[in-house]
Formats: structure tokens, C-alpha cells, sequence
């Protein structure tokens, strides 16, 4: 989606939703919120590769794929007299969840071992 006849077909449905939503009396001068909000929508629908949206197709494929079973955990052949180290799992959302706040997966699953 980065030629120029992409985005001049992106820009072109942009207006098309634009013409839309001023004819069912949603203006941008006096609703911008909901008017930007349902432009949004609609682009997001429409080119989701574009936005980085997963589409509805992707988002069930990713639910269907099988889970891995968690490999097994063996003791150590040394017993420490410390702390136990503690592992932690992270999930498909959590992981998404720590790129979006910009910290790795390590930092995140290090938080939610010092708040357990």
C-alpha cells in the first residue's frame, strides 16, 4: 500500500465517507469527535494493512492456531539456599501489551513478578 495510486484510492474513499457522513448531518465543524472517530473506522475497515489493524480473518487465525505445550521445567542439580527463581509465561496480549507501553516482554514479565 505505499504507491501513489494506493494512496490516491485511499484519499479518494476518504472523501467518499466524508461526503457520507456531512449528508447524514454528521460536520466536522460542530461533531469533529464522532466525525473523525467514524472516518477513522471506516479507513481502518477498508485498509487495514495500511493502519497495522489486524483484520477480522487475522484475528481468528490467530486464536485458532494451536497453544504450545509449556516445555518441562527440571530442578537444578544444585540446590540454592537463596531465593527460588521464578519464570513466568507471558501471553500473546500481554506481549502486545508491552510493545505498546515500549518496554520488552523481559521488563513487562519482571513487573508482574515484583507485583505478585
Amino acid at each position: 500500500m505505499g504507491t501513489d495510486s494506493a494512496h490516491r484510492e485511499m484519499t479518494s474513499y476518504a472523501m467518499t465517507i466524508d461526503q457520507r457522513l456531512k449528508n447524514k448531518g454528521i460536520d466536522p465543524a460542530t461533531r469533529s469527535k464522532d466525525y473523525y472517530n467514524a472516518v477513522d473506522q471506516a479507513m481502518q475497515k477498508e485498509y487495514p494493512q495500511f493502519f497495522g489493524v489486524a483484520s477480522s480473518e487475522e484475528i481468528v487465525q490467530i486464536e485458532e492456531t494451536p497453544k504450545r505445550q509449556p516445555a518441562n521445567v527440571v530442578a537444578p542439580a544444585s540446590r540454592n539456599s537463596g531465593k527460588k527463581p521464578r519464570s513466568i509465561r507471558l501471553t500473546q496480549s500481554q506481549v502486545a501489551i508491552a510493545k505498546k507501553l515500549g518496554i520488552t516482554p523481559e521488563s513487562y514479565a519482571n513487573q508482574l513478578i515484583r507485583e505478585s
